[in-house]
């Protein structure tokens, strides 16, 4: 038996265009704002896995955080991640099973990770992140601040996929 391979048909995976996907940076920004939470996915020397971040948007750049040590920081300092953010989820029924699901926006890339170390750069992704979920700059707890790692993605790969 011959294992099925994308990659030997006329046209790509990655060419397929379909009605519902678009990579207009209005759309993935408008959708990646809207978004509570970004899922990384991430590998490292065990493996890959996914993990759930704050997260908030300037431009094309992601701001995430971290502790220092822990398995997420080591992998982001690898230097690449895929990731996903889903802003809207509501289901949808009918009468047959292949009328069940859901509308949704969400957004699927891949980047290039980096971390920030000068304190303007922390700052900036910091407040950013604070905005993002609290809505108004807050003071930063100095102590806590120099445990936390602070990571730069830049969308590298990016579309978004409005299913209504």
């Amino acid at each position: 038996m011959v294992a099925f391979n994308p990659r030997s048909m006329d046209q790509s995976l990655e060419t397929i265009v379909r009605k519902d996907v678009t990579s207009e940076s209005s759309e993935i920004n408008r959708i990646l704002d809207r978004a509570e939470v970004l899922h990384l996915a991430l590998i490292d020397a065990q493996g890959v896995f996914c993990v759930p971040v704050n997260f908030a948007r300037k431009g094309s750049t992601l701001y995430v955080h971290s502790g220092r040590g822990g398995r997420k920081a080591t992998a982001l300092q690898k230097g690449t991640a895929g990731l996903s953010a889903i802003a809207t989820m509501t289901p949808k029924t009918g009468e047959k099973a292949c009328q069940w699901g859901y509308r949704f926006e969400s957004v699927r890339a891949s980047a290039a990770c980096r971390e920030l170390t000068t304190p303007e750069e922390r700052a900036v992704a910091l407040q950013a992140i604070v905005q993002k979920h609290a809505g108004q700059d807050l003071p930063i707890d100095e102590t806590v601040q120099s445990k936390t790692a602070l990571f730069a993605l830049e969308l590298t790969e990016v579309t978004a996929r409005i299913k209504r």
